[in-house]
């Protein structure tokens, strides 16, 4: 039987990885900023992104949609419209990136968030689109969300699809190769490079770092993980240790609060109270937005919004 190549492996338990950072970040209530590095697209101009750490959020492209069927939709009966030239509608774009978030000089933030509604638009890579194609969707998103953002977020995913095709590709070549089953960490660190170096060529170094920073901060767990669990020197409590330092980094790199630990913590701690109260449902509620508002203010609401805090 023929094994699975040694990145697909990855990739399958980097899906995992990536779901459980945010059961992580549930039970522990950790994390803070990743750099961002510089560089540039494999070609025409590098796309402005921002610090989604320190930029202030000041909506999302559903704030901002705004599109209108293109002058060619008013054609004479049966003859194309540059909507229905592509595999998408309105609709759809507005479905898959409508949280996608804008920060206050009009620029893009690119997060997991922006990943995700990118891998939703062009199907993970599973779909094959012209050039013809690209060129109207990156027209029907630049009708949809104007100024600055409809203008990166065209380039981006223009870009993404050529990255996703180049994927396809690394891993048909890894899927040739003879590789053991069991692979060392070391290797799959290594492969794992590989990737990344090829995301930052066809998106650039700062984008491909901002898109990816959940995945790799993930990644970075997993192996660290497995390489702490691999040495046999280390005694259980020494384990015990570094894997909660590990866990540490992990929180560290994802949620992008500035000491979100202690304040995640603390907020806790008070929401347990609140719990143990003996209030009314809509009192607790209540009590629970101001108790939300005290620990953060609304740019950092917005970005843990993931982790429903306003929950019970």
């Amino acid at each position: 039987m023929t094994q699975p190549a040694p990145f697909k492996r990855i990739a399958m338990l980097l899906s995992l990885v990536v779901l459980a950072v945010v059961l992580v970040l549930v039970f522990a209530g950790y994390l803070k900023p990743t750099q961002e590095l510089a560089g540039t697209s494999v070609d025409d101009e590098p796309v402005p992104t921002t610090n989604t750490h320190n930029t202030k959020i000041t909506g999302t492209v559903a704030a901002i949609w705004q599109w209108q069927a293109p002058e060619d939709a008013l054609a004479e009966p049966g003859e194309p419209t540059t909507a229905d030239a592509i595999p998408f509608s309105a609709d759809a774009l507005y479905e898959a990136f409508q949280n996608v978030r804008i920060d206050e000089n009009g620029d893009v933030i690119l997060d997991n968030e922006a990943l995700e509604a990118l891998n939703q638009t062009l199907h993970y890579g599973q779909m094959e689109l012209s050039s013809q194609n690209l060129a109207d969707l990156q027209e029907l998103i630049k009708v949809g969300v104007p100024g600055k953002a409809g203008e990166q977020t065209a380039k981006i995913v223009v870009d993404y699809y050529r990255y996703l095709g180049a994927e396809n590709e690394f891993n048909t070549l890894y899927e040739q190769q003879d590789s053991p089953v069991d692979m060392s960490s070391d290797a799959y660190t290594r492969q794992y490079e590989e990737l990344t170096a090829l995301r930052a060529l066809y998106l650039g170094q700062d984008v491909a770092t901002s898109l990816f920073a959940t995945a790799d901060a993930s990644a970075r767990y997993m192996f660290d993980v497995q390489r702490v669990e691999a040495d046999s020197t280390l005694t259980a409590d020494e384990k015990a240790a570094r894997l909660e330092e590990i866990n540490n980094r992990l929180t560290d790199a994802t949620v992008p609060v500035t000491n979100w630990r202690e304040r995640y913590s603390t907020f806790l701690t008070e929401k347990q109270r609140l719990m143990d109260a003996g209030l009314d449902e809509q009192e607790k509620k209540v009590q629970l937005e101001n108790l939300m508002h005290q620990h953060f203010d609304p740019d950092e609401l917005a970005k843990v919004r993931y982790l429903q805090l306003d929950k019970f």
